[in-house]
């Protein structure tokens, strides 16, 4: 069980993403036993507890552990010796007492478990899977003495059943220190010591830092390796002494015998070439073998895709405030438009105002549709990107239970809303035209929705979004049809007017309502009657009618939808991909 320790800046967490390959932007050589490392093998051989605390807010501690025995506990155990670990770490954590309650924070309005109950969560939730290392960043930060204790020993006991067990510890007291069996010093990114625990006394004493009788060890090393701004030259010639003193150590020596030979080599070429650093380099990094019938991850496609969509049904249904805050909106928006074109007749005079109405109902749902769904990815996003990097579940499983448990709520509310506006209205009561009317809302409801979904999975945060959003939207409102004439379109946006979601919402629709009403009212002579059907509506506005163009439309907006969902899971799997030091 090693330990890194260091003053803040040492590099310790550094470090520790370039041992787990967290951080793929290193120079030099990491090898896993000797060999280059298997990308495939560390997302399973390898845990990381990460030194933020990430969670779902609204699931509970049981719950999440729960979730993640099922993606990443081996397929090989049944149920019930998945859901006996859950309760294992629980309790062996002391997290018992508040199993059921939910996690909460991350802006959630629900009042949550302690800081030092997530961090002993971060902590089961790596330790479920059978890991035979685990990187850990800072176990011991936000808890107690006695907690810190607890943590450490239980890391001490899978220490002793054959696990590796890498920490950064800050701080230590003088027994959590002591359950430690190797110790690795960094001060400025050098190494001042590495080697076992019980031998860096008689080190630091051999290079003149001997530790004082009563004095707890770690507290020691730490004042060896700081820096004191009120005498900078000197702490810098002792953190360079105490380097230089290690490189000529005896523990140097007996860690370079324990190292293959291709590795010191390397390392000496590197010490040699005077520890030039090379920002981004992975010139001297192994390469990568992969092994053909090696499986990436413990649960199936299929099984990922379920577990992400039961949680985010949870999500919903613990935190239903956001659901009845829109629900609440389109019955509002729904009644008040239909109050304010309440009946509208076949008069010439209903017209303009039939088309306003028509063209309000696309917009509105576009908007709604795009707006509503923006904050959903940057929101989840960090917690996305390390349960994805841990290896709980691929991008597309993720994305498809993700957007997946969504669909409800995307198809009744704006059937809720068409229905309402078509009564109020006073639609033509037809079977044919009032399903028609729902279906091509619902299509362009979820058209906008879908390309929300793109513009979600770009943005770096919600503000970005919201910013980006209604940027894209401005263009397809004015290419809606009803504004500008889609024939006077300038030819350098005709391409931009094609992706137009509202457009075919509202040719659809228009071309629904029009068709219906096969007579309009003329006015008394010799006043003209612009309008005596409602195909003459539809010429004016230059959209074709007939059960052709009503598929068209149908096929483009369908096409909308699938499209932007696609570009939108892209965007996910571009967002996802292995960079430098991730962060969450």
């Amino acid at each position: 069980m090693l330990a890194i320790m260091g003053p803040s800046g040492a590099g310790k967490t550094s470090l520790l993403n370039c041992l787990s390959l967290r951080n793929q932007s290193y120079s030099g050589t990491v090898l896993h036993n000797g060999k280059p490392p298997d990308m495939d093998m560390v997302g399973i051989t390898t845990a990381f507890v990460q030194q933020e605390d990430l969670f779902i807010p609204t699931l509970t501690p049981r719950e999440h552990l729960r979730f993640h025995a099922n993606m990443r506990m081996s397929r090989t155990l049944s149920p019930e010796q998945k859901m006996q670990a859950v309760e294992t770490a629980l309790e062996g954590l002391g997290l018992g007492k508040c199993a059921n309650t939910p996690i909460g924070g991350q802006g959630s309005t629900i009042r949550g478990i302690s800081g030092g109950e997530k961090k002993r969560l971060s902590f089961a939730t790596e330790v479920l899977g059978d890991a035979p290392v685990i990187f850990v960043d800072e176990p011991t930060s936000g808890l107690d003495s006695f907690m810190a204790e607890a943590v450490v020993t239980k890391l001490r006991a899978l220490a002793e059943s054959g696990r590796t067990i890498v920490a950064t510890i800050h701080q230590p007291s003088s027994h959590v220190f002591s359950l430690f069996s190797h110790l690795h010093l960094l001060a400025e990114g050098k190494t001042i010591y590495c080697g076992p625990l019980d031998r860096a006394n008689a080190h630091f004493e051999a290079i003149g830092h001997p530790c004082p009788n009563f004095y707890n060890p770690a507290d020691h090393y730490i004042k060896v390796m700081s820096r004191d701004p009120s005498s900078f030259d000197e702490s810098e010639r002792r953190i360079t002494a105490a380097a230089d003193g290690y490189r000529q150590s005896a523990a140097y020596t007996q860690t370079e015998a324990n190292l293959p030979t291709a590795v010191v080599t390397a390392a000496r070429q590197e010490v040699k070439s005077g520890d030039r650093e090379d920002d981004g380099a992975t010139s001297a990094r192994a390469a990568v073998v992969k092994p053909a019938s090696h499986k990436v991850y413990q649960a199936t496609w299929w099984r990922q895709a379920v577990e992400v969509y039961k949680r985010t049904i949870i999500m919903y249904r613990r935190e239903p405030v956001l659901t009845k805050a829109r629900l609440g909106q389109t019955v509002v928006v729904a009644v008040l438009v239909g109050l304010i074109f309440l009946q509208l007749g076949n008069s010439q005079r209903d017209v303009q105002s039939t088309m306003g109405v028509l063209f309000f109902v696309a917009i509105n749902q576009g908007i709604l549709g795009t707006i509503g769904v923006l904050q959903v990815f940057p929101n989840e996003m960090p917690v996305f990107l390390r349960e994805h990097d841990s290896g709980a579940y691929r991008v597309s499983s993720y994305f498809f239970g993700r957007t997946l448990a969504e669909i409800p709520i995307q198809v009744v509310f704006p059937t809720v809303f068409s229905v309402i506006i078509y009564l109020l209205c006073g639609f033509p009561l037809e079977a044919k035209p009032f399903l028609l009317f729902i279906v091509y809302i619902v299509l362009t409801s979820n058209s906008a929705i879908s390309l929300g979904y793109v513009v979600s999975a770009f943005a770096k945060s919600v503000d970005v979004a919201l910013a980006v959003g209604p940027m894209i939207l401005m263009p397809f409102i004015i290419f809606g049809g009803l504004l500008i004439n889609l024939s006077e379109i300038p030819v350098y946006f005709m391409w931009y007017s094609i992706f137009s979601f509202i457009q075919y919402g509202y040719k659809a629709i228009s071309i629904v309502i029009w068709e219906s009403k096969e007579s309009l009212d003329c006015p008394p002579e010799p006043e003209p009657c612009v309008f005596p059907t409602g195909q003459d509506v539809l010429d004016y506005l230059e959209f074709e009618g007939g059960n052709r163009e009503l598929w068209l439309n149908f096929v483009y907006l369908v096409a909308l939808m699938v499209g932007f969902r696609i570009l939108a899971f892209f965007a996910l799997l571009y967002r996802s991909r292995p960079t430098g030091e991730r962060a969450y």
